[in-house]
């Protein structure tokens, strides 16, 4: 069975909702479908952020990927390398 994708703001939104729930921490996992492991992950990941406060944070995760990952070389299969490991 192939795992659900969750946006940032369906992540964000979960752990609002389980803040402000009545409910146990299992509960609303069970509800949500998700498990105690990953809840607590999402929520040491954003924490207390805000929406717009996570959005900036990914597009700057992302920007610094894009910088520090320059083409290296290319394999024949057009997989380009990053960094100072071997191909992959």
């Amino acid at each position: 069975m192939k795992a659900k994708r969750y946006t940032t703001e369906q992540k964000i939104r979960i752990l609002r909702e389980a803040e402000k729930a009545d409910e146990s921490i299992v509960d609303v996992c069970r509800e949500k479908g998700i498990s105690e492991l990953t809840f607590h992950r999402w929520k040491r990941e954003f924490g207390m952020m805000k929406l717009d406060q996570a959005k900036q944070l990914k597009e700057l995760q992302k920007d610094a990927l894009e910088k520090s990952c320059k083409p290296r070389t290319q394999a024949a299969d057009r997989r380009v390398a990053c960094g100072k490991g071997p191909m992959q």
